[in-house]
């Protein structure tokens, strides 16, 4: 439910013009593969816990939404949030690098 909800923000902010179309698709389609990778896992018995690089990305992700917010009561400069925006997606794919990499032994077999 908090992925719908973090999701429906995002694209609420892409819309209204606070985040870029490309930040918000890697955001949301690495929610979705993450979540896809652990569903196969649970098919077949395996467990793929959290990682502390996806910790992090939750956590970026959470500053960004609040950073957008406050943007949009001309509190800091679309500038600071597009630089932060740029740092979570980035973030954002090298923890769902991560998350393959360490779990690479157990995803041979799904």
């Amino acid at each position: 439910m908090d992925k719908l909800f973090v999701h429906g923000l995002l694209l609420y902010f892409l819309a209204r013009g606070h985040l870029g179309f490309l930040v918000v698709l890697i955001l949301i389609l690495r929610d979705d593969i993450a979540i896809g990778i652990r569903y196969f896992a649970v098919q077949n018995k395996q467990v793929i816990p959290s990682i502390w690089s996806g910790k992090l990305k939750l956590w970026l992700q959470g500053v960004l939404i609040l950073a957008v917010s406050v943007e949009m009561m001309n509190v800091i400069p679309l500038s600071a949030v597009r630089i932060l925006a740029g740092i979570t997606a980035s973030w954002s794919v090298i923890s769902l690098l991560h998350l393959i990499y360490v779990n690479r032994a157990g995803m041979k077999t799904l």
